[in-house]
Parts: structure tokens; C-alpha cells; sequence
């Protein structure tokens, strides 16, 4: 007698279990990576594009969750130059946001 099995690609009920166990994982561990990038929500991140002469400047923000309008922050300005991505900066824009710096990686 062969053993069923609950998860198998043998049966179209196997498979939908783990079509769905496989989308529940990749839910999960965006959720995780989001919570990892922002230091546990210490940080917050947006993208800002400002008009510079008619061209667009982009640039993400990386703020102490806990800034508003009315706080009075030291800026950083990062530039990752050379042929790197923007997000080649992002893990040390992200400790200096946690230490109380609004950073502005700039693209």
C-alpha cells in the first residue's frame, strides 16, 4: 500500500498545497525583508523626485521614524557614484536614519 502523501506534484490536491504553502513562504518573508529593511520600523524610507531645471532629481529619504515636519534633523547627502545602484548606499543610509540622521541617497 503506498503512502499518501499531503504535499506531492503527483496529485492536483498535492500541488495546490503547495502552490499554496510556497505563496504563504514568499508572503512571509517579503513581510520579513520589509521589517529587516527598516530596522524594525525605526526608519522610514520614501522616494522623493525634485524638478531641477527641468530635469528630475531622484533620491530616496531615509528619517528616524519618530521625525516630523517640525523636527530639526542634520542631513546627509549620499551619491553611490560610479556605475553602483542607488541601493548600493542603502544599508549605510539605513544606520545613519537609525542614529538620528535624515539621509538623501541620491541617484
Amino acid at each position: 500500500m503506498e503512502k499518501k502523501r499531503f504535499f506531492s506534484f503527483k496529485t492536483k490536491e498535492g500541488s495546490l498545497r503547495l502552490l499554496a504553502l510556497f505563496v504563504a513562504l514568499i508572503i512571509v518573508f517579503s513581510l520579513l525583508a520589509q521589517v529587516i529593511t527598516t530596522q524594525g520600523y525605526k526608519i522610514n524610507i520614501s522616494d522623493v523626485v525634485i524638478n531641477v531645471r527641468g530635469a528630475d532629481l531622484h533620491m530616496e529619504m531615509y528619517a528616524p521614524a519618530d521625525a516630523d515636519n517640525n523636527s530639526s534633523l542634520p542631513c546627509i547627502l549620499l551619491t553611490h557614484g560610479g556605475s553602483e545602484p542607488l541601493s548600493a548606499d542603502s544599508m549605510m543610509a539605513s544606520e545613519m536614519a537609525r542614529r538620528g540622521f535624515v539621509v538623501l541617497n541620491i541617484s
